[in-house]
């Protein structure tokens, strides 16, 4: 990957950010000490910015900033929704990703730099964090469960295709969704993250007895089998990425279910 932008990570607050760190490790080698900079937001796991942006925003004159939001912005449920679609966010984590979105635009606006944002489907990564991680750990301990019937489709990206992405993404500002275009189904992605995991089984139960659990759950402060979960493996998330497409239809990102399923992973993999 040809590199003229020295690009820096400003992760969130207290946020465990190295799937995604690991991703650009290499993206400053031997890059001239004038290059340009550019800065990648990392908001932390509930939307917030990190305290640093204003700091990087002067220390670092950067010519151009990539903000990594979230598609929770659109709602909990979804189908082939666009950057012109109206916000519709029903979590407080969506919500404040709307309102990180608004600031970060406004801050870059008044420093006069590009703003770019990128609203982010399900993010995969060795240490992947947040609701993917949880679905790891469920399918780790065999408590994690298909559901009979369910065909939910979700849009997912593995990390290790975003310093690519962003260094095609120099000089366009805007909104962009993005993800690999595969959209596999709740149970397809299970089925690549337990192949990660040495291929441990995943029962199925049907959708009756997966409400029932769900509700006991909740009683029992069990998260990773209560509604939550149920909810998260049975919204159909998918997003549309026409818009950046247009732009840059050279960019083949990773087919993200497959590769965890074909890899064969190093220590050094993202």
């Amino acid at each position: 990957m040809k590199q003229t932008d020295r690009i820096y990570c400003i992760p969130g607050d207290h946020f465990p950010a190295n799937f995604i760190l690991s991703a650009f490790a290499d993206a400053n080698a031997e890059l001239p000490v004038d290059a340009p900079n550019i800065i990648v937001v990392i908001p932390d796991e509930k939307g917030n910015m990190p305290g640093k942006f204003n700091d990087a925003i002067i220390d670092l004159a950067p010519c151009q900033a990539f903000l990594l939001s979230s598609s929770a912005v659109y709602g909990e449920e979804y189908i082939d929704v666009t950057e012109d679609s109206p916000l519709s966010p029903e979590t407080a984590i969506g919500r404040t990703f709307v309102q990180t979105e608004r600031d970060f635009t406004s801050r870059c606006a008044e420093a006069g730099i590009i703003a770019t944002i990128l609203r982010l489907p399900l993010l995969i990564g060795t240490g992947m964090t947040g609701e993917m991680r949880r679905r790891v750990n469920a399918i780790y301990r065999a408590i994690y469960r298909h559901i009979n019937g369910v065909e939910a489709h979700q849009s997912v990206l593995h990390a290790r295709d975003l310093p690519q992405l962003i260094t095609k993404l120099k000089g366009y500002h805007g909104i962009y969704n993005v993800s690999d275009h595969t959209d596999p189904t709740t149970y397809e992605i299970a089925e690549a993250l337990s192949a990660r995991l040495g291929a441990k089984r995943i029962y199925t139960v049907n959708a009756k007895w997966a409400r029932i659990t769900a509700r006991f759950a909740d009683m029992l402060g069990l998260k990773d089998l209560g509604t939550s979960y149920l909810r998260s493996v049975t919204a159909t998330r998918t997003i549309s990425t026409a818009r950046l497409s247009a732009i840059i239809p050279s960019w083949c990102p990773t087919d993200a279910t497959s590769f965890l399923q074909s890899h064969s992973y190093s220590p050094l993999d993202p």
